[in-house]
């Protein structure tokens, strides 16, 4: 919802079914191996690493070293206007 509402583009309108995303996976890292040129959008581990929800602690490093936080907001704005720059959005 945070990057539909700073880029200006709709947000995803379906979930595709893990086990779905995972045969994918498998299927678009053969047709790779067959196209050295293409490279997979999706691979095993990554659909795999999807499902897990992990979250990290920046307090030692903030703590130890003064590592500067940035808000998820002004981080995602950065990103959307990079990609726009790029020619990527």
């Amino acid at each position: 919802d945070l990057l539909a509402e700073i880029s200006g583009r709709p947000p995803a309108r379906y979930r595709i079914p893990h086990a779905v995303a995972q045969a994918w996976s498998y299927l678009d890292v053969a047709l790779a191996r067959l196209n050295p040129d293409r490279v997979p959008a999706a691979t095993p581990e990554k659909v795999r690493l999807s499902r897990r929800y992990e979250f990290f602690d920046p307090g030692k490093a903030v703590r130890e070293l003064g590592l500067p936080q940035t808000p998820i907001e002004t981080a995602v704005r950065d990103s959307v206007d990079w990609f726009r720059a790029n020619g990527y959005v």
